[in-house]
């Protein structure tokens, strides 16, 4: 009912493909490199997006044409209440499917547009410092744990993002039972579930990556401040053994007594 234009559903198809082997480790071309990887992130986002865009509008029409017939059969008036109940049946099951589905895509598209603007800018400033994608994350960890302020709160908001998306893709992607259900009138909708389990995955992988680098970051601050109170300890117990090693001197010079100058004059002038 809702067809796809051959050419499109294509290159849809193709790039579904081609990112499920990029993103499965690069088995064939032995790896992306890490900002390859980062486009690579950043256009299945976009990508997908765009596709749960397109599969919202498709639902709302679809949706609307379920209707449509809904009211058109119980406007019959000569059909008993029973038939006309047990005809509407399955179409209200499909209009409650629907209606999880849309809210789940639109969710995916509005939380896929945050999370690629959060990419492009995440990606511009490591262009922009000329930074590999792990020596960005280490230098934002550490600002956020060291700093704080405005470097935390940015950093927390980035993962954040990426993480309502992952929940979101997740949620969509879980729903075998309704997209079953809708699939044969909503075209798309395979095609963005397929989308929906590569890019949770990925989303999945940054997230662990990011708390793993922030765990490090609080573990190697940890570390830095406990040899530094070592430091201090053992530079004051170094100070408090050459003040008591001075003291003993300046004893052993005065046979024990206090040394003065007045009490030196007198000794030395005693007998004249």
């Amino acid at each position: 009912m809702f067809k796809l234009k051959p050419i499109i559903l294509g290159v849809a198809l193709a790039f579904a493909f081609s990112t499920s082997i990029t993103f499965a480790g690069g088995a064939a071309s032995g790896g992306a490199s890490e900002v390859t990887q980062v486009m690579n992130n950043g256009e299945l986002i976009a990508a997908t997006s765009k596709q749960a865009q397109l599969v919202a509008g498709q639902i709302r029409d679809y949706t609307s044409q379920v209707n449509q017939y809904v009211t058109m059969v119980q406007n019959l008036k000569n059909l008993p209440v029973a038939v006309v109940a047990a005809t509407l049946k399955p179409y209200k099951e499909t209009l409650r499917y629907l209606g999880e589905l849309y809210r789940a895509v639109d969710d995916v598209y509005v939380a896929g547009g945050q999370a690629y603007s959060t990419y492009e800018r995440r990606k511009a400033e490591m262009a922009n410092m000329n930074m590999s994608y792990d020596q960005y994350l280490k230098m934002e960890t550490l600002l956020a744990a060291s700093k704080g302020g405005q470097y935390k709160v940015q950093y927390e908001k980035d993962i954040a993002a990426l993480k309502k998306l992952q929940d979101k893709a997740t949620t969509l992607a879980g729903m075998e039972s309704q997209i079953n259900a809708v699939s044969g009138n909503v075209e798309g909708l395979q095609l963005l579930a397929q989308q929906n389990q590569i890019m949770a995955g990925e989303l999945m992988e940054l997230n662990s990556q990011l708390r793993q680098k922030s765990a490090q970051e609080a573990a190697d601050k940890e570390l830095e401040m406990k040899m530094l109170q070592q430091q201090i300890k053992q530079q004051a117990e170094l100070s408090a053994m050459k003040a008591k090693s001075n003291l003993a001197t300046m004893k052993s010079i005065n046979n024990g007594g206090k040394y003065t100058v007045d009490q030196k004059r007198k000794e030395l002038f005693k007998d004249l």
